[in-house]
């Protein structure tokens, strides 16, 4: 059965084939049994896209054992809320548990062992998507998918960090879902969530090695601003930049930081700001705080206020009061 509830839709079986088959039709084909006697499948799952990431709060109420085919088109992480799975990849075994999650590839094989209580956040991750901003991050085309450790604490360090990253995401889409309707919102998060995966969990690997970056000359640096500041309603990644320089992403990484002492995308943020600033100071301006920080990609409103008055030394109110 499926429901509709805003921006996410609701799947609900207490059958086991209708289950499989509404679960593949979100990830992909795969085998669903019970494995016990006396408690019956409440299958529960509500979905979401936004752009490449596909965000799922699954659970089915029952001891269930999942066996996947290989994953192919995606990368998926999960990060199990409550209960436990008990997981083999190709043999090699996983428990996995609230304080923890699983990250796993294109190549993986998975069986799953789920407890009755056991729910997760899911999320599909597509791989063209990521070994995309994962090619322009190492600056050579991949030849194979990345390779995870699939096992990740996330009660602290680079797996913490992602835990968090994920879950802002996921709550920003629940509270405010037509944001992500704009690229320029959506591609901020998607870009956060990669580089979470791809830099601070540990022992992340992308086809062997990630290359050291040569020096980036000033010129390109130049190039990379003045497009920014021509487009700036627009979305703009770093993949954008790296295609229009010719750059790789690390050299644009170390570029800014050498000439601008900040990162592209912390640069872009402050012009960002600049706008919101010319705006709240415009004495035709029309609109209020909020929609023009959204105008400009700052979905978090308390995180904007934080950041302008980081950058100006008083909050967007205190600039609206002056200027009435």
């Amino acid at each position: 059965m499926e429901s509709h509830s805003s921006h996410f839709k609701s799947l609900q079986s207490q059958d086991l084939d209708e289950a499989r088959n509404l679960v593949a039709g979100v990830f992909n084909d795969h085998q669903l049994r019970c494995t016990g006697r006396r408690v019956g499948l409440n299958y529960r799952h509500r979905y979401t896209v936004a752009g490449s990431l596909g965000f799922s709060v699954i659970g089915y109420g029952a001891p269930v054992q999942i066996q996947t085919r290989e994953l192919e088109s995606f990368y998926l992480l999960q990060l199990p809320l409550a209960g436990e799975d008990r997981q083999f990849n190709r043999g090699a075994p996983v428990h996995s548990k609230a304080g923890g999650a699983t990250v796993h590839g294109p190549n993986d094989r998975l069986t799953m062992n789920w407890s009755a209580d056991c729910h997760k956040l899911a999320i599909r991750i597509d791989r063209d998507a990521l070994e995309r901003y994962a090619s322009c991050l190492s600056e050579r085309a991949l030849n194979f998918p990345i390779q995870f450790n699939h096992d990740v604490d996330t009660r602290q360090g680079g797996g913490l960090a992602l835990k968090l990253a994920a879950g802002q995401m996921f709550r920003n889409l629940c509270k405010q879902p037509d944001l992500f309707k704009l690229p320029m919102v959506c591609s901020q998060f998607e870009q956060m969530l990669f580089l979470h995966l791809l830099t601070l969990q540990p022992q992340v690997m992308v086809s062997g090695r990630l290359q050291v970056p040569m020096d980036v000359l000033p010129k390109t640096i130049k190039l990379a601003e003045d497009y920014m500041r021509a487009h700036l309603d627009e979305d703009i990644t770093m993949e954008t930049l790296v295609h229009l320089t010719g750059a790789s992403m690390r050299s644009l990484y170390e570029g800014f930081r050498k000439h601008r002492s900040e990162s592209p995308m912390r640069y872009l943020r402050h012009l960002r700001l600049e706008k919101v600033r010319e705006e709240l100071l415009s004495p035709t301006r029309k609109a209020n705080i909020t929609d023009v920080a959204q105008q400009w990609g700052f979905v978090e409103l308390g995180r904007f206020a934080s950041l302008y008055r980081e950058r100006y030394g008083e909050l967007p109110s205190e600039t609206l009061r002056r200027v009435q």
